[in-house]
């Protein structure tokens, strides 16, 4: 059942969902009246107190990615939403999913953001490195017979 009521009328939920609530008078001529109120009881609200990244720095080369996970404390929390941010798209740009991709050279912050229905939030960064590709050519098989020294 949604709810619970004792022999007073308090109603206690017992899990989520809605339910319809009646009560009903006998008059002492018999006749009866009622009434009814709708209930609905929801999963309680839990805020998210940390949130960390399985990473506290990452270093990749321009066009490489890197997915991070979050781990958001408690395990039974009940976050109302969830943002990843990078502090400089031109260096790391960064999805919904937490999946970062190097864009060019030089060193950015990305965050995890996480708010409760309270309006409060946590936040974990990260620190991130792109490297510029490196351009080189063809390396040969080198040993010193193929060579004059």
């Amino acid at each position: 059942s949604i709810v619970a009521i004792n022999s007073k009328g308090v109603i206690k939920g017992v899990k989520a969902g809605t339910a319809k609530v009646a009560v009903y008078v006998y008059n002492e001529d018999g006749t009866k009246v009622s009434a009814t109120c709708v209930v609905t009881v929801k999963e309680p609200v839990v805020p998210a107190t940390a949130v960390e990244l399985n990473k506290t720095s990452v270093t990749l080369n321009v066009g490489e990615t890197f997915r991070f996970t979050s781990t958001i404390t408690p395990t039974n929390a009940t976050p109302k939403e969830i943002k990843w941010k990078s502090g400089d798209e031109s260096i790391v740009a960064i999805n919904s999913k937490g999946v970062i991709k190097g864009v060019g050279a030089g060193t950015a912050n990305v965050a995890v953001y996480v708010y409760n229905e309270d309006g409060t939030r946590v936040t974990a960064k990260c620190k991130v490195t792109v490297n510029a590709n490196s351009t080189t050519g063809d390396i040969e098989d080198f040993n010193e017979s193929n060579h004059d020294w």
